[in-house]
């Protein structure tokens, strides 16, 4: 990373990846404020609900070997192995083909109401075309440009499709429609890209690394997993005692600040090669963590800082008159810091990985987890503000443990470098 031409390759790649996460997710922002605008609130409540309960199932369906995958390709100098490959499509068809499965045929009898269930069994057969979505491989080889386009060509699919299906406020249940036919198209893309760049590697269902492949990725899809409860499980605590209304300006407020955490965690997934690339040298790593502290977290700080001035402009702005109550307002304000702190975590959390301590990594995600359950009932006379409070110290308090946790392998090293 000190080289040139590797400062050179990381800055391109960011700033590819991070154009391309752009427009994907300003497309996306644009189909949601649409759907927001369209949908009665209540709708639009169940509509986060579905959205937040199907990040949790993708993420099962994943496990944590997209990232391996990319690890061990970055680490291997670019080459994607054809068993690395056929291990990790065939282990993520096999997850998403059971959990679609399992949702069929136990769906009606989930303690949630049929219209949630309707939805998130819509949204959940598009789990089939996840596995071929192989932006990790593009990734490992630092080769961004595919991830960025196809990126873009999902998100536009996807606004493209509700602006022809949804057009009013009983359409709803269409949406699912958008997300199969835009995941359908850029699996496709990513197919077709394997083949044609470099070396063809054969996409067969391979099973003889499903063993060692899973016992390496799931302390990564642990943490994945608790990541998307710190993240998404306030949300659904506070559905079991709060309106659908109130359910949706969290959803709108939250939905802001996932953009700009999407925006971030491109940034991470640029980074996150480097730092395996220099993980065997302790001093590097520091180096890296420190020039890249440095670079990310003010901007950051002085956004969120900027987002609580204007936290009703916001809201009015994108999700229209009938979201700018002080309830949605609030919730922004607060959710909005959560980027600094997680910028600050991230960098942390990516070198444990890096340096093969994913366990320790998800111990530090789980007392973040466990702190932000307790916080959240605690807090619950606060109504829905009580899950933004909760999220803002519990992701704090994990973030410190997490720093600490990295500097404990670094420390001993660096004070040798020193003398």
């Amino acid at each position: 990373m000190h080289a040139p031409a590797e400062r050179f390759r990381f800055g391109r790649n960011v700033g590819i990846l991070a154009s391309g996460e752009v427009l994907s997710r300003g497309l996306t922002f644009l189909a949601f404020a649409r759907l927001a605008r369209l949908l009665s609130l209540s709708g639009y409540g169940l509509l986060e609900l579905a959205q937040a309960l199907l990040i949790f199932l993708t993420l099962l369906a994943d496990l944590g070997t997209g990232k391996t995958g990319t690890r061990e390709i970055a680490a291997n100098g670019g080459a994607a192995r054809p068993a690395l490959v056929r291990a990790v499509i065939s282990v993520q068809l096999l997850l998403a083909m059971a959990i679609v499965a399992l949702l069929g045929a136990i769906g009606s009898r989930l303690p949630i109401e049929p219209a949630l269930t309707r939805l998130l069994l819509g949204f959940a057969v598009s789990l089939l075309g996840y596995p071929f979505l192989l932006g990790w491989v593009f990734q490992g080889r630092s080769q961004m440009a595919p991830v960025a386009v196809l990126q873009v060509a999902r998100r536009a699919v996807f606004l493209t499709v509700t602006m022809i299906v949804v057009r009013s406020p009983t359409d709803l249940f269409r949406v699912p429609w958008a997300e199969f036919f835009a995941v359908a198209f850029a699996a496709t893309g990513y197919v077709v890209l394997l083949r044609s760049f470099g070396k063809p590697i054969p996409l067969g269902l391979g099973t003889h690394r499903h063993r060692d492949l899973l016992r390496e990725s799931l302390p990564i899809g642990g943490s994945q997993l608790v990541w998307a409860g710190r993240m998404y499980l306030p949300m659904l605590v506070l559905a079991s005692y709060s309106s659908r209304v109130s359910i949706g300006f969290f959803g709108a407020a939250l939905r802001i600040v996932m953009v700009a955490q999407t925006l971030l965690a491109t940034y991470f997934t640029t980074l996150f090669p480097a730092i395996s690339e220099v993980s065997d040298s302790p001093a590097a790593l520091a180096t890296l963590l420190k020039q890249s502290l440095r670079r990310v977290l003010w901007p950051i700080a002085i956004l969120a800082g900027a987002t609580t001035l204007s936290a009703s402009a916001i809201i009015r702005l994108v999700f229209g008159g009938k979201f700018a109550e002080p309830e949605a307002i609030t919730l922004l304000a607060v959710l909005i810091w959560i980027l600094p702190i997680l910028a600050w975590r991230r960098h942390y959390s990516e070198a444990l990985i890096a340096l093969h301590y994913s366990g320790e990594e998800l111990m530090c995600s789980l007392f973040g987890l466990a702190l932000l359950v307790l916080l959240t009932v605690g807090l619950s006379g606060m109504g829905v503000s009580a899950g933004a409070w909760a999220m803002l110290i519990a992701e704090f308090s994990a973030s410190a443990l997490t720093s600490w946790r990295l500097k404990r392998h670094l420390t001993p090293p660096l004070r040798a470098d020193r003398h």
